[in-house]
């Protein structure tokens, strides 16, 4: 993988999105408990991503940050699982996929 280095970028300009010509997209993050709104992230290979909140502001997220987020969704996932679990627990329909 090849380092890139996106920082320095001014939020909310043409730059946010041309600093990524050439990057190939690695995939997708939704945040929706940012208090201002959900975001959508675009997750480069290169390990930056393209944050783009619903208002339609936009800045660049480095690889730390996406790091973060992953770990904080991540734990959040598991302890949905673990609630529908209980759920379907109470319900009397176990499914263990989950």
């Amino acid at each position: 993988m090849e380092k890139h280095d996106h920082s320095g970028m001014n939020p909310n300009s043409d730059k946010v999105f041309s600093t990524f010509i050439g990057c190939k997209v690695a995939g997708l993050l939704h945040d929706r408990n940012t208090g201002g709104g959900g975001v959508t992230i675009l997750v480069f290979e290169c390990g930056w991503g393209l944050a783009i909140n619903d208002n339609g502001s936009q800045w660049i997220e480095s690889p730390s940050n996406i790091s973060t987020l992953v770990d904080k969704l991540k734990t959040k996932l598991a302890e949905t699982r673990k609630e529908y679990k209980d759920l379907l627990k109470l319900a009397g329909a176990v499914d263990e996929t989950l």
